[in-house]
């Protein structure tokens, strides 16, 4: 995430992107999620991010889609 264009590192863990949380990370009975929405008003996809794959493909689909705003 540190690498990725705009999105900037205000404490560990915790990200954003212009003024906004990015991703923002919550959990519920199906797991933990990495919740990310790039587009006002558009609401959060929901990535997984339960196990090291999970997290691994979250991380690369919003560094493609941070790649494809540029």
């Amino acid at each position: 995430m540190k690498r990725a264009g705009g999105v900037k590192e205000r404490r560990p863990g915790a990200f954003s992107l212009k003024s906004r949380a990015f991703p923002r990370f919550h959990e519920d009975p199906a797991g933990s999620f990495r919740g990310v929405g790039l587009d006002p008003g558009a609401g959060c996809e929901r990535f997984p991010v339960s196990s090291p794959d999970e997290r691994d493909a979250s991380t690369a689909g919003i560094a493609a889609t941070l790649e494809r705003r540029a």
